[in-house]
C-alpha cells in the first residue's frame, strides 16, 4: 500500500464515489432546487442540532488523543471555528421558526446520529490517523453540501442571507489535514485502518441525509 502523500492521493481516489454519495444526495439536490418540503428542512435543522450538540466533548477528546502539540493546536483551532458555526446555525433554526422547546423535544433519528457516534468512537479508541482521515472526509463533504444548498435556501425558501450564513463556508485549505494523514501513513496496517475510517465516515454521513430525507 502507498505511504505518505501517495497514500493521501490514493485515499482520495478510493473514496470519491462515497464522497459523491454525500454531496449528490437526493436531499442535497432537492434542497438546492426548492423541491424539499419545508417540514423536511425543519427536520434537517433539528437533526443537525443533535449531530453537533456534543461537539465540545468531541474536540476535547481529540485534543487529548493527539500525540503532539502541532495536532493539538490544530484541533483547538478547528474547535474555535466550529463554535462560530454553531452561533450562525442558531440563526437558521430561528428563521425556520423552531423555538428552543421544540428543538429540545425533537427526537434524534438513529441514522442521523451514526456519523457523530462514529466520530466519538474514533476520538476515544482509534489511532490519531484514523480520526484525522474521518475528519477530512466529514469536513470536505459538509463544506460541499453547504456550498450546494446555500443559494437554494435563500432562493426557494425565503431565508435571508443572515439566516443561512452558516452554510456560506469559504473554500477549504486542507493541506494541514493531508499532511497529518501523510505523517501517519507509515505502515500498511495504519493505512488500512485510515482507509476504513475515511470510508465509514462518508457512509455514516450519507446515512444522516438518508434519515433526514425519509424521516426515520
Amino acid at each position: 500500500m502507498a505511504a505518505g502523500q501517495d497514500f493521501v492521493r490514493q485515499l482520495r481516489r478510493d473514496t470519491e464515489p462515497l464522497m459523491r454519495g454525500v454531496t449528490e444526495h437526493v436531499f442535497v439536490r432537492d434542497a438546492s432546487n426548492g423541491l424539499l418540503p419545508r417540514e423536511s428542512l425543519i427536520r434537517f435543522a433539528e437533526q443537525e442540532h443533535h449531530y453537533v450538540r456534543g461537539i465540545y466533548d468531541y474536540f476535547a477528546m481529540c485534543v487529548l488523543q493527539a500525540p503532539d502539540l502541532d495536532l493539538k493546536e490544530w484541533f483547538i483551532e478547528v474547535a474555535s471555528r466550529e463554535v462560530g458555526y454553531l452561533g450562525l446555525y442558531r440563526n437558521f433554526i430561528q428563521a425556520l421558526g423552531i423555538n428552543p422547546d421544540r428543538l429540545r423535544a425533537s427526537p434524534p433519528l438513529p441514522g442521523a446520529l451514526a456519523a457523530t457516534n462514529y466520530q466519538f468512537r474514533l476520538a476515544g479508541c482509534a489511532t490519531p490517523g484514523e480520526n484525522m482521515a474521518a475528519v477530512l472526509m466529514i469536513e470536505e463533504s459538509w463544506a460541499e453540501v453547504c456550498r450546494r444548498i446555500h443559494q437554494g435556501l435563500q432562493t426557494h425558501y425565503g431565508l435571508s442571507a443572515e439566516a443561512v450564513a452558516g452554510f456560506n463556508i469559504p473554500p477549504l485549505d486542507v493541506r494541514k489535514e493531508e499532511s497529518f494523514i501523510a505523517r501517519f501513513a507509515t505502515t500498511d496496517e495504519l493505512c488500512r485502518l485510515m482507509s476504513i475510517a475515511a470510508e465509514f465516515a462518508l457512509i455514516y454521513e450519507a446515512m444522516f441525509f438518508d434519515s433526514v430525507y425519509v424521516g426515520k
